[in-house]
């Protein structure tokens, strides 16, 4: 029996932890097994979450949130980027799996019309760039991120596709709120949009895209996708806008803590959380936005 995923999902509008857990069986045989999670903070253990025990079938997964009270935690934001481990340990008859997974304590939402982090009004000032055509090292990384601070942006829209994972890992560590971008983009034609191994193919991206990176505090919006419906993508097949919104719903169930975004998409299905506008007219020439 092994840990498949760790999901930390922080809330501090309830001040609670849970912890979402996938484990798997890979044996011919149902196992018995004790789950254990506990928070670190450096050396010391802050919060420990209930036990449990559970009995896993042959051959299959399964998937169990468990939930902590935490009145006092140290909040992660772009100020004070402060990271935590959770320790978690599933133990049986054959041996015991562990894992450590980095989080902070965090919660980025959506409300009258406005982004919320830890409970206080923020505007995303952001900036956004193509990934680097070479393999940054960290250092390199490090800097261009604190240099994107240092010119009073809070976030960054890492385009066109999820960057490779060190992005957002030191993301965490500076302090720079991020939106993730998955990898369909601006050329319509180049899509088979009326296959279903296109959207097959797309959903099983997003998902895995999810999963890699649903630990990092730094990302609080999940970009589906760029420029599709703007290029034309709904001439080329009727049925795009309702696919796209089931792409939203995919990446909703797998992860209920961020708002989504569909860049220059603005709502497709009505599945959005935040409206990406693409280009909006600018002031002082236009501002009657969005009667215009």
């Amino acid at each position: 029996v092994s840990i498949a995923d760790v999901f930390v999902m922080p809330s501090v509008r309830s001040n609670k932890l849970t912890v979402r857990l996938t484990l798997r069986n890979d044996s011919a045989s149902a196992q018995t097994v004790n789950l254990t999670n506990s928070v670190l903070d450096g050396a010391a253990t802050v919060l420990t979450l209930p036990t449990q025990q559970i009995v896993i079938a042959a051959n299959t997964s399964t998937q169990l949130d468990l939930t902590a009270s935490w009145s006092n935690p140290h909040l992660w934001s772009h100020r004070d980027p402060y990271l935590y481990y959770l320790a978690t340990t599933v133990a049986g008859a054959a041996g015991q799996d562990q894992l450590q997974t980095r989080f902070g304590f965090r919660e980025f939402w959506t409300q009258g019309g406005r982004f919320f982090l830890n409970g206080t009004p923020i505007n995303l000032l952001a900036t956004a760039t193509w990934p680097p055509s070479d393999l940054q090292n960290t250092n390199q990384i490090r800097q261009i991120l604190n240099d994107v601070k240092a010119g009073n942006s809070v976030a960054i829209r890492f385009h066109t596709q999820p960057w490779d994972e060190p992005w957002y890992q030191i993301a965490d560590e500076v302090g720079l709120l991020v939106v993730e971008e998955c990898a369909v983009w601006c050329d319509p034609a180049a899509y088979q949009l009326s296959a279903a191994t296109f959207w097959t193919n797309y959903a099983q991206h997003i998902s895995t895209a999810v999963k890699r990176d649903h630990n990092h505090p730094s990302i609080v919006l999940w970009s589906l996708e760029n420029e599709i419906l703007h290029c034309g993508g709904e001439k080329l097949y009727s049925g795009t806008v309702a696919e796209l919104a089931a792409m939203g719903g995919i990446v909703k169930s797998l992860d209920p803590t961020r708002p989504i975004t569909y860049e220059a998409d603005i709502d497709p299905g009505g599945a959005a959380d935040a409206l990406g506008l693409h280009y909006p007219h600018e002031f002082p020439d236009f501002h009657v936005w969005p009667n215009e």
